[in-house]
């Protein structure tokens, strides 16, 4: 999540495909597309960071900090 004073503005979603993808900006109308069939608006993210790997701490478990970092550059 992405937060302003506080309280969470919008969501940047990670995504790592499992085959090499030609096109993002295609791709991401497809993600999108899909997520709005199946959630609420508020729970779409409004941008996607595209990654090879998710990174993981030395428990094995996802590490959001790092996430958090590649996506706010």
């Amino acid at each position: 999540p992405v937060y302003k004073n506080g309280k969470v503005i919008h969501l940047i979603g990670a995504v790592v495909p499992t085959e090499p993808v030609e096109d993002n900006l295609a791709m991401t109308t497809h993600i999108k597309h899909e997520l709005k069939s199946r959630l609420p608006e508020y729970m779409i993210p409004r941008k996607f960071e595209w990654m090879e790997q998710l990174p993981l701490t030395s428990n094995g478990k996802l590490d959001r900090k790092k996430i958090a970092e590649v996506v706010n550059g």
